[in-house]
Formats: C-alpha cells, structure tokens, sequence
C-alpha cells in the first residue's frame, strides 16, 4: 500500500476513535455546548477524510485498465 494511503488510513481511523471519544464524554456529560460544538467538528472532519480516502481508493478505469494490459502484453 502506498505510504500516503497508510497514512490516511491511519488518521481515519484515529479520527473515528476520538470522535466515538467525544460523543460518549458529550453525553456523559449531558451535553456541553463545547463538547458538542467537538462533537460536531470532528463529525466533518471525519466525513471529510472518508471522502478523501474513497476518493483515493477508487477502482481504475476500465482505459486504463486496457492500457495496462497491452503494455504488459508488449513487454
């Protein structure tokens, strides 16, 4: 796996735990106006950088594809 995809795989998932992080303290907490404003931040965050990372790992396009195995082909 390329590094940059590890990365952002890793800060996804780091991303996920502190935002499973704020929601339990923000509800233990009955709901503080600045652990819910965290809350709602790292929610964006978060979607933010699972777009990224879907965008990152789409499949190659079938041209593509083709191209590829005609240049191995010719190898």
């Amino acid at each position: 796996m390329h590094p940059a995809v590890k990365s952002l795989v890793g800060s996804t998932l780091g991303m996920a735990a502190l935002q499973v992080t704020l929601g339990i303290s923000t509800l233990l907490m009955y709901v503080p106006t600045s652990l819910g404003s965290a809350h709602q931040a790292g929610a964006l965050t978060l979607l933010s950088l699972m777009i990224l990372l879907t965008h990152t790992l789409r499949r190659p396009s079938p041209a593509l594809l083709k191209s590829l195995a005609s240049a191995v082909k010719s190898t």
